[in-house]
């Protein structure tokens, strides 16, 4: 009994008071909490117990570590339905949907003892069976246990759901009120309430606007859906809009916007709008309802509020465009009615009353009677030239008997200027009376200024009367034009003959190219083959007649591929200059002998004769080819006459022949005695394979070939002929004001002469290559080989000695030969290079020319021209090598000091590594900074070695500081890439490219000290 009495004792001083949540703690069952007993509660959490159940103010108290809750009556409201069975309860299992967003608050009290505060925070609580938004403004303050211990968490909180929602509603209904209130047109108001919405996107989560039309079928006026399109009348069901309440609920479909939720929303309010007047919905406006907040009275009243502000500025628009729209069609009826008036293309004026007072008159009519004020003047005021003429009478009659008047051409002398002379124009008129009340008020004035119509008809009257003339004077004008049409139509014609020729040129010449690098290919392996089979039929005379007539067949297939390259502009060229005179004097023996006793072979010189810059080789075998066509016109009997000389080709000439340009030319004829051709004959003469011989007595390249290689070497060539009296080839070739070179040294005919050289050769076509090769070390070389430029390369760079690069030109691969013997040069200054191709395309071929310092072999070559061509690029390469003879320089001294600047340490470290090798002192520096530091202390430096892109400075800048305070110091830049513009290298600097040898660098620097040594100290 004692203990029951205690018992009661402590829940009464505990749980004070006689409120509902005092008596319900006091008859809670306890030992099913994790409190326990209250008797065996702190004091702490009895006193905070006391506390909340005596505030008025929202309250709660969670102890121990799982925040067990406890709260007073005023608290209840919050909890909803969780009341009574939240007494006691962790406060985790209590608020499972808003533990994420109190839990961090909790951990802070617990943990620091650290209490929180948090203002009108959105925490969305399921109290009444669905998720609700609410807003709740709340402290955290730490309770301690006897221990001194945070043990517990006392909260005093306000709920302000009401508040924020009010306050957030009625900021979107000012914000659309803004929004709407500056649009002026219903284009600008439909995007402004669409924007208006969007932005309230808590209580608005979508919106559409629609309009119904008489048959209720609504037409949206906007839809912000999120890209959903669901059909209006069903989904919304606006087609019971004349049934329904002004405002229901829809269930929304999926698939449309969450607005500011994370969660869809479930329901979309429809409501009816209808314009003054109508007394059924004309519109309606559907909104996605807030998925947090039920749709009670205080939501249905903002929405209502929502949709009447859009209807009342959407009335007020529509009103404003119907009285804009009928202000403006008035308007526009008055001003057509006047630009009517004004423009009419006749001449108009209204007059009143029996003084005629002018009250309207149009431009037409100003332009007739000249600038003058006439508004509110009489006619006689306004015109006083008038007077006498009749007009005046003619008005007052019309006027009078109330009769119109019609006049034609009706002449009248006006004065349109103050102080002018009168001048006559003649008029269409007609003064038409004005009736109001039966009464004649005024008259309107209208008619026509057919002055330059009755000119017209006078000069008509004179034109007839010389028609004959004119007639005469046209058709000599039409003879003319069509003169000038045909002419212009055979120069397109000529131009379109020239195209499709260059066209048809351009694509036999790529054919014949291709064809004939494959064709020399073949042909070289076939010769050096027979060549070498030769050497082991010594001896068998049977055998080595077999091996020459197979060599005569490959010498034979040569000459036509060189024929193929050459009508298809594609042999490459070795021009000199030289004097065609001396040069076809040279032929003339070798021309008797070739075309043989019956044909009488004359040369014309003419004194004076220019220079012409030629592959000379080339000219010997047109000539030789137009030599050889004219004797077999002459069937082997006849005269040919070859002549040379100058000309100039005027700009009358070009225009008659394509791709001539005017100009200074050194003239070549070869005119034969034989049948000549006929036209059809004549339009064909430079077709490739073109030939009036029987088959197999001519290719039909030999023209075509003189005609690729003069138009290669920027010439020209025409043909005349008569038939039965000969035939006339010129060819034109350009004139050159350089002096005659002098022929180049030949190679002497002999036997093969070889050497012990190595020989790198480099060739694509294996069996080409190991022919080669077999060549070559038959004559005692020692031979490298390389399939392609690329292999090449690394031999090169292996180290290994080479005295001679032989490559071909046209390779597969990603470095091309010219390339490579670039490379060549570079890492072996002293090697001999010589190319070899069948069809060398543009590679070391531009302008149809070979390359400057570029030596070619032609395939297919013989043992001879191997051998030869070796030995001439070995001799060429020593004397170009050799050491010219220098004057006297300053000397190096034995040991010197070098300044190196370098930001890549591993380069820099290695090389300054080998200068101390060699015995010379070396201080380095990784920056232009640190350089010019040391540039201005006391040490002295005989060379400064450095890069061209330093870190902090352009090495060129750095070279120039330094020579400022040190005039004497040799440069040496050791670069990886040339200067860039704008920083070019100080005057005497040497420059040595990445990558290089450090034997190399050495010398440079020798160099550079020496040549600054010699110089005068800068200023």
């Amino acid at each position: 009994m004692d203990n029951s009495n205690n018992n009661q004792d402590v829940l009464a001083r505990t749980f004070i008071g006689n409120s509902e949540m005092a008596r319900l703690m006091r008859a809670h069952d306890w030992s099913t909490t994790s409190l326990g007993d209250p008797a065996g509660w702190p004091l702490a959490l009895r006193c905070a117990v006391q506390i909340l159940l005596t505030s008025r103010f929202e309250m709660w108290v969670g102890w121990g570590p799982d925040v067990a809750f406890l709260y007073n009556d005023a608290y209840r409201p919050t909890l909803g339905g969780k009341h009574p069975r939240s007494l006691g309860m962790p406060t985790r299992e209590l608020y499972p949907e808003i533990w994420d967003e109190v839990a961090p608050r909790l951990r802070r009290v617990y943990e620091h003892g650290e209490s929180t505060w948090d203002r009108a925070l959105l925490l969305v609580l399921h109290r009444h069976g669905y998720p609700e938004e609410t807003y709740h403004t709340f402290s955290y303050s730490p309770l301690s246990g006897d221990d001194g211990q945070v043990e517990g968490i006392f909260c005093a909180v306000s709920e302000e759901t009401e508040r924020v929602i009010s306050e957030r509603r009625l900021g979107s209904l000012e914000a659309l009120a803004t929004s709407i209130a500056g649009t002026e047109q219903l284009e600008s108001f439909f995007p402004a309430v669409a924007g208006a919405a969007a932005k309230a996107n808590r209580d608005i989560v979508f919106s559409a606007l629609y309009q119904l039309d008489e048959a209720g079928t609504p037409l949206p006026l906007y839809e912000d859906l999120g890209g959903a399109a669901p059909e209006p009348r069903t989904t919304w069901r606006l087609d019971t809009l004349r049934e329904a309440p002004p405002l229901f609920a829809v269930q929304a479909p999926p698939g449309l916007p969450y607005g500011a939720w994370q969660v869809p929303a479930t329901q979309a309010a429809v409501i009816a709008l209808s314009h003054p007047g109508q007394d059924h919905p004309t519109a309606a406006l559907v909104i996605g309802l807030n998925p947090m907040r039920p749709l009670d009275d205080d939501y249905a009243s903002y929405l209502k509020l929502f949709a009447g502000q859009v209807l009342a500025r959407w009335t007020s628009l529509e009103a404003r465009r119907r009285l804009a729209t009928e202000v403006a069609a008035r308007t526009e009826e008055r001003d057509r009615l006047r630009a009517m008036f004004k423009d009419a293309p006749s001449f108009m004026a209204l007059l009143s009353g029996p003084g005629h007072v002018f009250e309207l008159a149009n431009d037409a009519y100003m332009r007739l009677v000249g600038p003058r004020p006439l508004i509110g003047l009489s006619a006689r005021e306004a015109l006083p030239e008038l007077s006498g003429q009749g007009y005046f009478e003619l008005l007052d009659r019309v006027y009078a008997t109330g009769e119109a008047f019609v006049g034609e051409a009706m002449a009248v002398r006006i004065q349109r200027a103050p102080g002018a002379e009168p001048v006559e124009r003649f008029v269409h008129l007609v003064y038409q009376p004005l009736f109001v009340a039966g009464r004649v008020q005024g008259i309107f004035v209208d008619g026509y200024d057919v002055t330059h119509q009755k000119n017209a008809e006078h000069a008509l009257r004179q034109l007839n009367a010389t028609l004959e003339n004119h007639v005469q004077a046209r058709t000599a004008e039409l003879e003319l034009a069509l003169e000038r049409l045909r002419h212009e139509g055979e120069e397109r014609s000529r131009a379109e003959k020239a195209l499709q020729r260059a066209q048809k040129m351009e694509a036999l010449g790529a054919l014949t190219g291709g064809v004939a690098h494959d064709f020399n290919n073949s042909l070289q392996v076939i010769s050096a083959n027979l060549q070498l089979l030769a050497v082991y039929t010594k001896g068998q005379p049977l055998a080595q007649k077999r091996v020459e007539s197979a060599l005569s067949g490959v010498e034979r297939g040569a000459r036509l591929a060189s024929q193929l390259l050459s009508f298809g502009r594609r042999q490459p060229l070795e021009p000199r200059v030289v004097n065609v005179g001396r040069f076809i004097r040279g032929l003339e023996e070798m021309l008797r002998r070739t075309l043989g006793e019956g044909v009488e072979v004359e040369t014309v010189i003419s004194g004076g004769l220019w220079n012409t810059s030629v592959d000379p080789s080339q000219v010997e075998n047109a000539v030789l080819n137009l030599a050889i066509n004219a004797r077999d016109a002459m069937d082997g009997h006849g005269r040919l006459t070859i002549e040379a000389g100058n000309a100039f080709l005027d700009a009358d000439y070009c225009k008659q022949h394509d791709d001539v340009r005017p100009g200074q030319y050194v003239m070549i004829a070869v005119t034969d005695t034989g049948s000549g051709m006929p036209s059809e004959v004549l339009d064909r003469a430079f077709d490739p394979f073109f030939t009036t011989k029987p088959e197999g007595k001519g290719t039909g390249l030999g023209l075509s070939m003189v005609y690729g290689f003069v138009k290669q070497s920027g010439g020209h060539v025409v043909v005349y002929s008569e038939v039965g009296e000969g035939t006339t080839v010129k060819l034109y070739l350009p004139r050159s004001m350089q002096v005659e070179n002098a022929p180049p040294p030949g190679v002497a005919d002999g036997p093969v002469e070889g050497g012990n050289e190595t020989v790198l050769v480099v060739e694509d076509d294996e069996e080409v290559r190991e022919t080669a090769v077999a060549m070559l070390a038959g004559m005692g070389y020692r031979v490298l080989r390389a399939r392609n430029a690329d292999s090449a390369l690394m031999v090169i760079e292996s180290g290994v000695a080479i005295d001679v690069l032989f490559t071909d030109v046209m390779m597969p691969g990603r470095l091309r030969s010219p390339e490579l013997a670039r490379i060549a040069r570079q890492r072996l200054p002293g090697i001999a290079v010589l190319f070899t191709s069948g069809y060398t395309e543009n590679a070391i071929v531009h302008g149809g020319r070979l390359d400057e310092g570029v030596e070619l072999l032609s395939k297919p070559y013989t043992q001879e021209a191997l051998a030869q061509r070796i030995r001439q690029v070995l001799n060429t390469a020593r004397q170009r090598a050799a050491p010219p003879q220098a004057p006297p320089t300053a000397a190096v001294p034995g040991r010197f000091k070098v300044l190196m600047v370098e930001d890549d340490e591993a380069i820099r470290t290695t090389a300054a590594d080998h200068f101390r090798t060699l015995g010379h002192e070396v201080m380095e520096a990784a920056t232009a900074g640190s350089a010019l530091l040391t540039l201005g202390g006391q040490d002295h430096f005989d060379a400064l070695l450095l890069d061209l892109n330093l870190p902090d400075m352009n090495g060129a800048d750095l070279a120039r500081a330094a020579l400022r305070t040190r005039p004497r110091l040799g440069v040496v830049f050791a670069s990886g890439a040339q200067p860039a513009p704008g920083h070019e290298l100080p005057p005497g600097a040497r420059l040595l490219l990445k990558p290089y040898d450090t034997n190399q660098l050495v010398a440079e620097c020798e160099a550079a000290i020496r040549a600054a040594s010699a110089s005068e100290p800068k200023a």
